[in-house]
């Protein structure tokens, strides 16, 4: 039976290429004090593809494929000072064809199209969830085709 409080689940760390686990945080709690990542943001990091720092991946999960072993793996020690506290939001137009702006992060994105930083961001986040429209726009965390950044 999957656990339902994701707080309760390990945060397992891999490398970028997911083969070797780097270090196995006993809760979700103990990755965010680790980390100073919110608990939306490592929910988001584990039920992705995306990379935490851009060079770690991170799951709830063994991945059975990978090195579970820890052996050879000395002290994890992630450079926390350059990493990306934010996951940036992507906009485009209503059928997806025309790129708009890339966000820097939830936050941002509410901040200009609400008219407050005020506004809840899980609003937002449900429609990149379930692919609906945003104040007209359609909104991704990654970028629905190769375009140049604006």
């Amino acid at each position: 039976m999957p656990v339902k409080n994701t707080t309760a689940r390990a945060v397992h760390v891999y490398d970028k290429e997911k083969t070797k686990l780097l270090k196995t945080f006993p809760t979700v709690v103990s990755f965010m004090q680790f980390s100073k990542q919110s608990g939306s943001d490592i929910k988001l990091l584990c039920s992705s593809n995306r990379l935490w720092l851009n060079e770690y991946f991170l799951s709830y999960e063994l991945i059975p494929e990978a090195d579970n072993s820890l052996a050879e793996v000395g002290d994890f020690n992630p450079d926390l000072n350059t990493r990306i506290p934010n996951i940036p939001v992507y906009a485009y137009s209503a059928d997806g064809k025309t790129f708009i702006k890339c966000y820097s992060s939830l936050r941002e994105c509410v901040k200009e199209l609400e008219g407050s930083r005020n506004f809840n961001t899980k609003n937002l986040e449900l429609r990149i969830k379930y692919n609906e429209l945003y104040h007209g726009f359609r909104v991704s965390f990654t970028p629905l085709f190769d375009h140049p950044p604006r």
